[in-house]
């Protein structure tokens, strides 16, 4: 029997391709990242003090009179949504607070999650369990909502735009199922490796192969591009190097990023300089460090380094801690 469509497929299909062909068509696990980890025990801690709140304030009830919704065994608010090929948890179904006379009880998603802020993942996650509730009761919810580690809900807008492009990668993954493919999509390294499951055994495979995703910054555009000149390995690429005659270029040009150079680092195992770094130097020099969390989006320190004549010491200072 094949499996359902999760919203870990969906958000994988939206990183790479053959991290949801690995999710959704073999048995494939992979080792979580240890970031990963972390965040989904932050989200089952989250979950049960969310649960247990409802539990305390509202009691084990929720009226699904109507619906196709099943009820979670954790919490009657809760509720599994399925279709003939999908599937998806939702923490909470939340009544709609404009309901149309004449018709059956509309209902909202909510997601409780691991972070602090809201990422595109949980977005998306989010469209997906409100695609499929709009199956149930014959009605796409508009909006839908994501309860973070700072218990703040927030709103999210679920639009007809952003259901349209679900609609694509379901349809990908849809294919999948009804004509299962025996290869998985070739490997494309990209920003998302470091924090996949997936990650030691695509970069193997990639290092194997030689493939131009090995190179950083190289955007699919590109790639694409050089594939059309017959160019599919880095060192392929590397011998297509050639060195330029350097012109006079004007103050403060900026220096190309030229992959072929890197290209040919790589396959050397050699630091190529692209040209001398040129360093000027002011006084007095003033160095800000900036720390901070990004999930929480603050800073909790700030400091500067004042660099005045050589002999003299530098003064650090603290501008401000929280």
């Amino acid at each position: 029997m094949p499996k359902p469509i999760t919203p870990d497929v969906v958000v994988a299909y939206s990183h790479c391709p053959r991290k949801a062909y690995l999710l959704l068509c073999t048995e494939e696990h992979g080792i979580p990242h240890e970031y990963q980890r972390i965040v989904a025990a932050d989200q089952r801690r989250n979950q049960a003090s969310f649960l247990n709140g409802l539990t305390q304030e509202h009691g084990d009830n929720l009226d699904c009179r109507g619906t196709d919704f099943l009820p979670s065994p954790g919490h009657r608010s809760a509720a599994v949504l399925k279709t003939p090929d999908c599937e998806a948890y939702c923490d909470r179904l939340a009544p709609a607070l404009r309901q149309t006379a004449g018709r059956r009880r509309r209902y909202e998603p909510t997601l409780v999650t691991g972070t602090h802020g809201i990422t595109q993942d949980q977005r998306l996650a989010l469209l997906f369990v409100g695609y499929l509730l709009g199956q149930a009761q014959s009605a796409l919810p508009s909006f839908g909502f994501i309860l973070g580690l700072d218990g703040k809900v927030r709103k999210v807008s679920l639009d007809e735009r952003r259901y349209a492009e679900l609609c694509g990668i379901l349809d990908a993954l849809r294919v999948w199922l009804q004509a299962p493919s025996p290869d998985a999509p070739s490997v494309v390294l990209n920003r998302h490796c470091s924090v996949c499951q997936f990650r030691a055994d695509c970069r193997a495979e990639a290092e194997r192969d030689d493939d131009l995703s090995l190179l950083e910054r190289l955007t699919p555009r590109a790639r694409r591009r050089y594939h059309e000149r017959g160019i599919f390995s880095v060192t392929q690429l590397s011998y297509t190097f050639r060195p330029r005659r350097k012109r006079k270029a004007s103050s403060g040009s900026a220096v190309k990023h030229v992959f072929e150079l890197q290209a040919l680092a790589l396959r050397t195992g050699k630091t190529y300089v692209h040209e001398p770094p040129a360093l000027v130097r002011h006084e007095p020099e003033i160095f800000l460090d900036f720390e901070g969390i990004p999930d929480r989006d603050i800073h909790y320190l700030l400091g500067v380094l004042v660099h005045k004549q050589a002999g003299r010491p530098a003064v650090p200072r603290v501008l401000g801690r929280q």
